[in-house]
């Protein structure tokens, strides 16, 4: 059951990749809410992060097996829409600038749906060529009290990132895009009475 709260800070470092590419290239530090005042954080790494890009979305899609797994069926899904050509960008649900995005956790007793309410994230990388990476620095806290932190290196492959949006998970990404729309008529209304007034 997924409860909200929105967390005022997030207090977790960074976790920093290896120079030199040891290991996988995305990795994370999740700290679930907290149950009976105690958190545990779990590191979290996977080979399946991808990125696709149109006009005004860079969407990363990063797919999270059992701790102390890199492949296998997921567990933790962790889908973010930023906006197209920018560096940095602050996580909310309001702005149209805003980056939006979910956390699902697919198993165990607290699966469900939790929405990033707050933070930043940190883009590197360009091109669109088959092994174009983006990376990411996130700092992310969801609605029902979860904090994630940490890097990832997504691939590019638009067809499944596009197969997450359409026949995964269309609902829970169709909801996103309605933000996003509705913040951009909010924009476009403020902007045409401005435009009024001169």
């Amino acid at each position: 059951m997924i409860r909200r709260s929105i967390l005022v800070t997030i207090g977790l470092p960074v976790v920093l990749l290896s120079a030199c590419g040891c290991g996988h290239g995305t990795r994370v530090q999740l700290v679930p809410r907290a149950l009976d005042g105690y958190e545990q954080a779990m590191t979290l790494t996977t080979e399946t992060a991808r990125w696709a890009e149109d006009a005004e979305r860079l969407r990363v899609l990063a797919e999270f097996p059992l701790p102390g797994a890199s492949r296998g069926k997921p567990m933790y899904l962790l889908y973010l829409r930023i906006p197209a050509g920018v560096e940095q960008s602050p996580v909310g649900p309001e702005g149209y600038l805003m980056t939006r995005g979910f956390l699902i956790q697919t198993r165990v007793a607290h699966a469900g749906l939790a929405s990033a309410v707050e933070g930043e994230v940190r883009i590197k990388g360009s091109g669109t060529g088959r092994h174009a990476e983006r990376r990411l620095e996130v700092t992310i806290a969801f609605d029902e009290g979860t904090r994630l932190v940490g890097n990832v290196i997504a691939t590019h492959s638009a067809w499944y990132v596009q197969g997450f949006e359409t026949q995964r998970r269309p609902a829970d990404v169709h909801s996103l895009v309605e933000q996003e729309a509705t913040q951009e008529r909010v924009v476009d209304t403020a902007a045409g009475q401005v435009s009024e007034q001169d």
